[in-house]
């Protein structure tokens, strides 16, 4: 696979799934528990030949280049889409210049505060359930920029409540 094949999905994503997923499969890997993993920098950086520094950076959030993102991969049997969350992704760009594209500042301003918001006061949602339902709400904003907001909210509730997938969530709201 040359690296004009392979796409980062969602960039933001990325940056926050390649740490925990490398972080999983090197603890796994390197025999390390959950609790003490003291030292697994280390052996990614050697079985790698990479930096200490490289992989600290990595564990930051910075998403390393194809060549070397195929070698983890390789290393840790598994994919380069896996390692950078491709698989379960929420579509979209990110960035506020493209979402200021297709929905006014304020408004975008207002959906994300009330889905901040909803985020706070929420049990038992996962972090893909909630990306995907702000997608979703920033999705039919786009479409209806007249929304109001008693209107933004009650979507956000309903999608927080039904999910992805459209099944209910127990115990999803406060």
């Amino acid at each position: 696979m040359g690296s004009e094949e392979f796409r980062v999905a969602n960039k933001e994503w990325a940056k926050r799934e390649f740490p925990k997923r490398l972080l999983r499969l090197a603890i796994e890997k390197h025999g390390y528990s959950e609790d003490d993993h003291y030292g697994v920098n280390k052996d990614i950086a050697e079985l790698l030949g990479v930096s200490r520094s490289a992989v600290t950076r990595w564990m930051g959030g910075v998403v390393p280049g194809i060549e070397n993102l195929m070698a983890i991969a390789d290393a840790y049997e598994t994919t380069p889409a896996h390692l950078v969350g491709n698989d379960d992704a929420p579509p979209g760009q990110f960035s506020l210049s493209a979402l200021e594209e297709s929905i006014p500042r304020p408004l975008l301003i207002h959906v994300l505060t009330v889905m901040s918001e909803l985020r706070t006061n929420a049990t038992n949602l996962t972090d893909a359930w909630f990306a995907e339902a702000t997608v979703r709400l920033l999705e039919l904003v786009s479409q209806k920029p007249e929304m109001s907001p008693q209107e933004i909210m009650g979507h956000a509730y309903e999608l927080l409540k039904k999910g992805p997938a459209g099944e209910e969530k127990n115990g999803s709201q406060s």
